[in-house]
C-alpha cells in the first residue's frame, strides 16, 4: 500500500512538473508582453476601455477570440455579454453572429492573397453571388481568421494580403500584432553630438597665430 502511494505522488510530481514545463514553454512562445499588447491594441481598435477587455477573457474567451465577442457585440449593437452568453450555450460562432441578426457578408475582407487558412471560406464567397452569401457557414477558425484579419489589417494600415500572408506562415495574431506594433513604432530620435572648441582648435590656432604676428610686426619697428 505504502508503495502504491509513493507511486502515485511520484507520478503527481511528475505529472505536475510537466505541466509547469509546458506553461513555461507556452509563455516564451506567445511572450507575456505580446499578449498584454495584444489586449491594448483590441482595446484601441474596438474603442473599449481595458478592463472589459480584462472581463471578456476571464470568461476563458481565448486571446485571438476576443476581437470576435466585440466585432459581433458592435456590428449587432449588442453587449459583449450577450455574445458571451451565446457562445457559452454552445453555439458557434457563425450561429451566434445569425442569433445577433448578422449574415457571412459581414465578415468578409477583400484580399487577392487568398491562401493558407484563407483559401477555402473565400471559396465560399467565390461561389455565390453576393445575394447568396447567407448560404455559407464560415467555421469557428474561419471567423477568427476574417475578424483578426480586419483589426490588425486596419490598426495598421496594413493591405489585407501582408496580413494573409503572415498568417499563412503558421504564425498567431498575437504574434502578428506585435510585430506590425514593432514596425510602426516611432525610431528613436538621435540628437546630433557638438564637439566644444578649445584650445589647439581651429579658433585657439588663428588667435596664436594672430598674436604672433603683433608681436612681430612691433619687434620689427
Amino acid at each position: 500500500m505504502k508503495k502504491l502511494v509513493i507511486g502515485l505522488v511520484a507520478l503527481s510530481c511528475l505529472m505536475g512538473a510537466t505541466a509547469a514545463q509546458a506553461q513555461v514553454q507556452v509563455g516564451i512562445s506567445g511572450g507575456s508582453n505580446g499578449i498584454s499588447n495584444f489586449y491594448l491594441s483590441v482595446g484601441s481598435y474596438f474603442k473599449v476601455p481595458p478592463a472589459q477587455v480584462t472581463v471578456i477573457r476571464q470568461r476563458r474567451i481565448p486571446d485571438e477570440q476576443i476581437p470576435v465577442v466585440l466585432f459581433i457585440a458592435q456590428r449587432s449593437h449588442r453587449t459583449p455579454e450577450d455574445v458571451m452568453v451565446l457562445r457559452n450555450e454552445g453555439f458557434s460562432w457563425m450561429d451566434v453572429a445569425l442569433r445577433c441578426g448578422l449574415g457571412p457578408d459581414v465578415f468578409y475582407v477583400q484580399t487577392t492573397n487568398a491562401i493558407g487558412p484563407y483559401a477555402r471560406p473565400y471559396g465560399y464567397y467565390q461561389k455565390y453571388n453576393k445575394k447568396q452569401w447567407r448560404r455559407i457557414r464560415l467555421s469557428d477558425d474561419d471567423v477568427v481568421n476574417f475578424v483578426n484579419l480586419r483589426f490588425i489589417s486596419e490598426k495598421y494600415r496594413a493591405t489585407p494580403d501582408e496580413v494573409v500572408a503572415m498568417r499563412a506562415k503558421g504564425r498567431s495574431f498575437v504574434n502578428i500584432d506585435q510585430d506590425w506594433r514593432t514596425r510602426m513604432a516611432p525610431s528613436p530620435e538621435v540628437r546630433p553630438v557638438i564637439k566644444k572648441q578649445g584650445r589647439g582648435h581651429a579658433y585657439g590656432n588663428q588667435n596664436n597665430y594672430d598674436r604672433n604676428q603683433g608681436r612681430n610686426q612691433n619687434n620689427n619697428r
